[in-house]
């Protein structure tokens, strides 16, 4: 019984040992499976590490070739910003320009309404002058407010003019035609001269026949001529010490050289004062026959008879007024004419100046839409 027991206690342990050496198997396998799988699971990560250094090296040279890209649109946008500060500035130019053109263009456009203006009324003053010069013209071809004998006479030798019974020769003109006067001096010497205006200025006492002659044959009337070769001039006087006299008459007018005498006689002994009161004061102090005619128009003579007063027919001076206003009136057409002319040119020139100024502004609108299109382009490609 006890080596029952012993037996059986060492079959207990040996089923024990069994059981731990099975235990212990199971636990060798488990371990083998885990190392297998564990073995695997590492091949598999090795695997996927190769994989993820391959995608890591393929992203690293993404990220070198888009940092490259990165810097040339860098490079663009700095361009294209450039680009559009340069076409903005450029816009902002041409519209200045633009601003400019138009004020250029609001000057020229008032500069030729100005011109034309002047323009007109230039034409309208050489009108004038062409119908003046034309009136009197006729006025004194036609011999008006001329005596009958004196307008035939200057009818008859005129070159112009073809008179009944054949032109006469040697016809200078009247006293009043020949000579020049100065405005101030017109009354004083109309005055004194009176009557002797309308005398007949011709080269010889033949031509003074031959022109007598004339009238006589058809009754045409009378007129007094004054022959150069045949005139006889007077002693002139001498002017007093007065600073109110202003001088001798023959002194005071212009006319041809070879008149000189025709001139003395009519107006040597003639003196003009300013006013009455200096003419009578010279009366006293001059001798023989003479006159002192005032600017004013009143006459002293040496007999001491006075005339003065004003009527109210013609004024005194018309006559030597017109006769300069006469010969003065080529040069003012001349004058008149070239005015004329000269603003024509201007407002042809101001005409041309405003057409380059329309085509430059023209020209100007279409760069600055340009580089408003250029800009809105260069924007929304930046963007």
């Amino acid at each position: 019984t006890q080596a029952q027991a012993a037996l059986d206690a060492h079959e207990d342990q040996r089923e024990a040992l069994a059981r731990r050496a099975a235990k212990a198997q199971a636990d060798a396998l488990d371990l083998v499976a885990q190392a297998a799988e564990r073995q695997s699971r590492l091949e598999q990560l090795g695997d996927r590490r190769a994989a993820l250094a391959a995608e890591r090296s393929e992203h690293q040279s993404e990220i070198v070739d888009l940092e490259v890209r990165a810097g040339e649109l860098r490079a663009q946008i700095e361009a294209a910003t450039g680009e559009l500060a340069r076409i903005q500035s450029e816009r902002e130019g041409l519209q200045a320009e633009g601003t400019r053109l138009e004020s250029s263009l609001a000057e020229i456009q008032a500069r030729q309404d100005h011109l034309r203006a002047d323009q007109s009324e230039s034409e309208r003053t050489l009108e004038r002058l062409e119908a003046r010069y034309e009136l009197l013209g006729r006025m004194r071809e036609e011999g008006e407010g001329l005596h009958a004998g004196v307008r035939a006479v200057l009818q008859a030798g005129s070159s112009r003019r073809s008179a009944p019974g054949g032109a006469l020769s040697g016809i200078l003109g009247t006293v009043a035609q020949l000579l020049e006067v100065p405005a101030e001096y017109e009354v004083a010497i109309e005055v004194a001269l009176g009557g002797h205006l309308q005398d007949v200025v011709v080269d010889s006492w033949a031509d003074a026949e031959k022109a007598i002659a004339y009238l006589q044959e058809g009754e045409r009337g009378r007129a007094t001529f004054l022959p150069v070769g045949t005139v006889r001039p007077v002693s002139r006087l001498e002017v007093p010490a007065d600073e109110s006299l202003v001088g001798i008459g023959a002194d005071l007018v212009r006319t041809e050289k070879r008149l000189a005498l025709v001139v003395e006689m009519l107006l040597g002994r003639t003196i003009v004062a300013q006013d009455l009161k200096a003419a009578r004061r010279a009366f006293d102090r001059l001798k023989g026959g003479f006159q002192i005619v005032t600017l004013a128009g009143e006459v002293l003579r040496s007999s001491g008879s006075v005339t003065g007063g004003r009527g109210q027919r013609r004024a005194q001076g018309q006559i030597l007024a017109r006769e300069r206003e006469w010969r003065g009136l080529p040069d003012r057409l001349a004058v008149a004419k070239g005015t004329v002319e000269e603003l024509r040119v201007q407002v042809e020139e101001a005409s041309a100046a405003e057409e380059q100024a329309r085509v430059m502004r023209i020209e100007r609108t279409r760069e600055v839409m340009r580089c408003l299109w250029l800009f809105m382009v260069g924007s929304f490609r930046l963007c």
